[in-house]
């Protein structure tokens, strides 16, 4: 069972390939880049050290896998095995959890 760390509002700005995948497995990830909406951080239970991402709006979503993630200036990075995602956060919309 996953924890809610964090949920905020924000844009994904970019997602790399961290090339361990061929670009056909990966290319369908390219589609989230400039998706906007809610996003919500967890932590794992099981590796409780690690984050995974929960994005939506009201039409699609996106869950990724666990990794690493840091803030820096407005801008969220999770680096998944896969993936290097950057997200630009609406500070005005931004809610911690206890």
């Amino acid at each position: 069972m996953a924890q809610i760390i964090e949920e905020l509002y924000g844009e994904i700005i970019s997602i790399e390939s961290t090339g361990r995948k061929s670009n056909a497995e990966w290319e369908w990830r390219k589609s989230y880049i400039g998706f906007r909406g809610r996003i919500i951080i967890c932590m794992d239970e099981i590796k409780p050290d690690k984050r995974f991402l929960y994005v939506e709006d009201k039409d699609k979503y996106l869950i990724t896998s666990l990794g690493d993630i840091k803030e820096e200036e407005g801008i969220i990075t999770l680096a998944t095995k896969n993936s290097i995602y950057k997200i630009c956060v609406n500070k005005k919309k931004r809610v911690m959890m206890n």
